[in-house]
């Protein structure tokens, strides 16, 4: 079967023109539709009118100060959303990249940190072939293992920041070597679990980490 190859400027031309066309921005500048009177912030975090994807990383290491607790590392977050509250590592998930490769990066770019990763990622220019899942309850391999939705909005309502995160639970190559806060997070640290509470996170944090401690055998 032979296909027609159609160029962009032809497919407008059918479009009349009194269409309520919207058009979209490249992700780091403001969307066409976003109206001068909007904050900066609002222009600049709405650059599509679709959730993006996001990958989180909860990193766990037996407690180095209580016997028999989980320790778990933690960022703050040095930009919007939720600046200033701690989270976990982690970020935007690239076209092309596959969810474990985007938590190895990300944890590496924020802490200075490599994930344990027995199993070769999957280069993403060979993603699309599909990916096997690897289940480790001993996390030889990051295991997504939880999603949560993420929503800010403005005053009159207006969605900021939309995000479908991924939660991804590993462990590092090295749980004893130096944390190095960089890129997005303003600091870093490992926290025991029983301490989060104590501290300003992101909504849905704590349930996440203890959720992960309960199920995965760090040792």
């Amino acid at each position: 079967m032979a296909f027609t190859a159609v160029r962009l400027p032809a497919l407008r031309s059918l479009i009349p023109t009194s269409s309520p066309l919207r058009t979209f921005s490249p992700s780091y500048a403001a969307p066409a539709h976003v109206s001068p009177q909007r904050s900066d912030m609002t222009a600049r975090a709405a650059s599509t009118d679709v959730p993006r994807v996001g990958v989180g990383v909860v990193c766990l290491r037996p407690s180095r100060l209580l016997q028999g607790s989980t320790e778990v590392l933690m960022i703050q977050r040095g930009k919007e959303p939720d600046k200033g509250r701690w989270s976990f590592p982690g970020g935007r998930l690239e076209l092309g990249e596959t969810i474990v490769g985007c938590a190895v990066r990300e944890f590496k770019e924020e802490t200075g940190l490599r994930l344990r990763c027995d199993t070769a990622c999957v280069p993403a220019e060979r993603s699309h072939e599909g990916v096997p899942v690897v289940v480790s309850n001993a996390l030889h391999t990051p295991m997504a293992f939880s999603a949560a939705d993420a929503v800010t909005r403005d005053n009159a309502g207006n969605v900021l920041f939309h995000y479908a995160i991924i939660e991804v639970a590993g462990v590092a190559e090295d749980p004893d070597a130096p944390v190095k806060a960089s890129d997005d997070a303003a600091d870093a640290r490992w926290v025991d679990v029983s301490e989060l509470d104590r501290m300003e996170f992101v909504l849905n944090t704590k349930t996440i980490a203890v959720e992960a401690v309960n199920r995965f055998e760090i040792r």
